[in-house]
């Protein structure tokens, strides 16, 4: 077994670069610990230890075991004790993954502090087949099932932790081997009670399952190991196809978007579902919470104003795209506000010419002298998606808000009352580009407004986005008219 770790090894520590040991006293860490020290290669290492205080005494016991092996080969000793549980409770996550994140958050730390080249864990070829069991369980995809390579990056929580190498030179052995190895060599190991109990989903694995694949076939780790090979080249495959296919249907996010997906591009994709799958796994939807908006891509007649959502990110769909956005929209605006508002508006106060941030929108407010009778200025500014109202019927101050449900106005050009809500189905809007609309009130078309008996007010125009195009309407009541010799301009 030491010949072919020697080998692996060769091609993945650098001679003269130092690995960082990540070793727990059990038998996997303690004979990679020995197959290091023994290595013909003699290569520079240094051990780390994490001790979680989740077993009492057997914990410190396995911290001194370590520590004293360390001692015993001459190489640095590096220990952390860690309160696990405290940490699983205070960030909502369980014991596993609370270990998970302490130990390989601090590995990385270690590595980028001391220079060490890379972090080297035990996992072994039974470690890899329990990985891919779970991710067939959990639905992750032809990547999951591809297996773990022998040398990765260390997941970590903080990206200021990222790029620290995780080498695996053990991935190729068994465990049984790895325990006779150990036993030829007399090494002293602790055995973790934990292991023996069918509290964690990997246990179960390891004490319940694979003892039944076992006596099915008794060479499946073999057989698991080869197939993972093959599922990692075609993974390969469908990692270049996604790629290309990707790259034609992702539209240019706005700003505090994560992603706009191209709905009519998707479509003519032959694999348009795998491709919707891969675009959207990152953001948390798989399995049920992907299979409703593969539906509504498949078969829905009404697209826009849908919303989904998983643990941190919202879907919305517009007229023909699907965009992610974190889960909580927030308008984080410092602005004074007008008169009596309600509780959940967002509202800003104009009391001049300048630039203004309203949610995601970024507009300039400006004057314009135009002359008497100028409506050929006035068409050029609406063709180029600007507001204009005439200064004398749009006076400053006034306000811009947030849309309420109720909200009417007079569009220049139509008959009548036409309520916003209206307005923004005729528009095909999504529900985020509703609720970020740019709502322009004049407090004096607005006398004797009762909001106890009237849902929503008589406003002066409306700007913001709709697929992606600033658009704006503006009121009769505020528009300009031969009489006219300025006007009040809004524009992005």
């Amino acid at each position: 077994m030491q010949k072919a770790f020697d080998k692996i090894l060769k091609g993945l520590l650098p001679e003269g670069e130092t690995a960082l040991l990540a070793v727990s006293g059990g038998v996997d860490s303690m004979c990679m610990a020995e197959l290091f020290r023994s290595s013909m290669l003699h290569p520079r290492f240094a051990v780390a230890h994490c001790n979680f205080h989740l077993r009492g005494e057997d914990s410190d016991s396995d911290a001194s075991l370590v520590r004293q092996w360390a001692e015993d080969a001459g190489v640095p000793f590096h220990q952390a004790d860690f309160d696990t549980e405290s940490y699983a409770a205070s960030h909502y996550m369980s014991i596993e993954m609370a270990a998970r994140e302490l130990r390989y958050d601090w590995f990385a730390r270690l590595c980028k502090d001391k220079g060490y080249y890379g972090v080297s864990v035990a996992h072994n070829a039974n470690d890899n087949a329990e990985t891919l069991i779970l991710n067939l369980l959990r639905g992750t995809g032809l990547r999951g099932i591809s297996g773990m390579k022998e040398m990765s990056e260390v997941a970590v929580s903080s990206d200021g932790l990222a790029g620290v190498r995780l080498i695996r030179p053990l991935l190729g052995f068994t465990r049984e081997q790895i325990t006779g190895f150990a036993r030829q060599a007399s090494l002293t190991w602790h055995e973790d009670f934990t292991n023996a109990e069918t509290v964690y989903k990997r246990n179960k694995i390891r004490n319940l399952v694979f003892p039944l694949f076992e006596s099915i076939n008794p060479s499946f780790l073999r057989t698991f190991s080869r197939e993972m090979g093959t599922f990692a080249q075609e993974n390969a495959i469908a990692d270049d196809y996604f790629n290309a296919a990707a790259a034609k249907v992702n539209a240019s996010p706005l700003p505090g978007e994560f992603l706009r997906v191209n709905v009519s591009l998707l479509r003519q994709d032959a694999h348009w579902e795998y491709v919707l799958y891969r675009l959207l796994e990152p953001f948390g939807f798989r399995d049920r919470q992907l299979d409703p908006i593969i539906r509504l891509v498949r078969d829905g007649e009404i697209f826009s104003g849908r919303e989904f959502v998983s643990q941190d990110y919202r879907i919305v769909t517009t007229d023909n795209h699907i965009v992610v956005k974190k889960k909580t929209t927030s308008f984080g605006l410092p602005f004074q506000t007008l008169g009596k508002i309600r509780e959940n508006d967002v509202c800003a106060v104009v009391p001049g010419p300048g630039a203004y941030e309203f949610a995601s929108l970024k507009v300039n407010v400006r004057v314009e002298n135009i002359d008497r009778g100028g409506v050929g200025r006035v068409r050029e500014l609406a063709a180029a998606g600007a507001f204009s109202a005439d200064s004398a019927a749009l006076t400053f101050p006034f306000l811009l808000r947030n849309w309420r449900n109720g909200d009417w106005m007079r569009p220049i050009g139509t008959k009548g009352r036409k309520k916003l809500s209206d307005l923004f189905k005729d528009m095909k809007l999504s529900i985020d580009e509703k609720a970020e609309a740019l709502v322009i009130v004049a407090p004096h078309l607005n006398k004797g407004y009762d909001e106890t008996k009237d849902a929503g007010e008589h406003v002066a125009g409306v700007c913001g986005y709709a697929s992606g195009r600033f658009y704006c309407r503006t009121d009769e009541a505020v528009k300009a008219s031969p009489t006219t010799d300025s006007v009040v301009v809004i524009e992005r």
